[in-house]
């Protein structure tokens, strides 16, 4: 009928860092008004670049249902959680080879799942999570679980979720990587854990809202 006719379909696509990379964006004029997606090279965090609107691919921020419980349980204090093995750059392999000499035992490859997350970060007090080229352009889902577990993210990747959530994250020095001196300063950050822990119970609210 004219009403119907009258109406203007609003053309909508999700694309990622990846398909944004190998598309000309001269094939988008015409077929879509709208582009979402949670690359931050091509949108800045919670804002838009002309049509394209940045938006984390993250549906939920997971918190355990009792976080008193949760910290009692941090018998450990560090971990490392690696990206998949198929998208490990060269300071991903130092970091891997170093962590298996002085830590085979808390050493987790990440497939994105809560369990695999809650194995990398429960009992931990830190977790050392390297970069990869998928979140160096987005946001971590590591990282945000790692504020979800009150494990202290020692990552040098984007953390600015949220306002003063860069008080409650470690970073490390990656040329050269030394994971000795890495746990030396975990070890210092360790004796501050209480701060750090208080600012971490309010990023949690500031995130989950």
């Amino acid at each position: 009928d004219s009403q119907a006719e009258g109406r203007r379909t609003c053309r909508v696509a999700w694309l990622d860092h990846h398909d944004l990379t190998q598309l000309d964006p001269a094939e988008l004029q015409g077929e879509v008004d709208y582009v979402f997606t949670d690359s931050r090279t091509y949108a800045p965090f919670r804002g838009r670049n002309g049509p394209v609107h940045f938006l984390e691919n993250i549906s939920e921020f997971h918190v355990p249902g009792d976080l008193d419980q949760i910290m009692e349980q941090k018998s450990e204090l560090m971990s490392v959680l690696m990206p998949p093995q198929d998208r490990w750059d060269e300071l991903a392999m130092q970091i891997y080879e170093q962590a298996m000499a002085l830590l085979p035992d808390h050493v987790y490859i990440d497939d994105g799942t809560l369990e695999m997350h809650t194995e990398a970060f429960a009992r931990y007090r830190f977790c050392l999570i390297p970069e990869d080229d998928v979140t160096r352009h987005g946001i971590s889902l590591p990282f945000v679980r790692s504020l979800g577990f009150h494990t202290i993210a020692i990552f040098n990747g984007f953390v600015e979720v949220g306002s003063m959530v860069f008080n409650s994250v470690a970073d490390f020095d990656p040329e050269p990587f030394n994971l000795v001196e890495t746990m030396q300063a975990v070890n210092r950050h360790n004796k501050q854990l209480g701060a750090l822990w208080h600012y971490q119970r309010i990023i949690q609210d500031q995130v989950a809202y």
